[in-house]
């Protein structure tokens, strides 16, 4: 089964495709039964700090639209 992975995992890497992201962890000292949580902590683990990655990349850029915003608004305000 771990074979079987290992060559799912490089064929889905050869394709080169930018918007899948790709980890592959083997749990050793796991059998059938003892391996379902600690899989599913794994993948949950990835999958938030993934989503939390790209929430806090576009609270950076607009925090930086509403700079640029409030420069702009300031610069063409007109004198009183």
């Amino acid at each position: 089964m771990v074979s079987d992975a290992q060559e799912m995992g490089r064929t889905l890497r050869a394709r080169h495709d930018p918007s899948r992201r790709l980890q592959l962890d083997v749990l050793g000292n796991e059998d059938h039964l003892s391996v379902a949580p600690r899989g599913f902590t794994h993948g949950l683990t990835f999958l938030l700090e993934t989503e939390a990655h790209l929430l806090a990349a576009h609270a950076q850029r607009l925090r930086q639209a509403r700079h640029v915003h409030r420069q702009f608004r300031s610069k063409a305000k007109p004198q009183a």
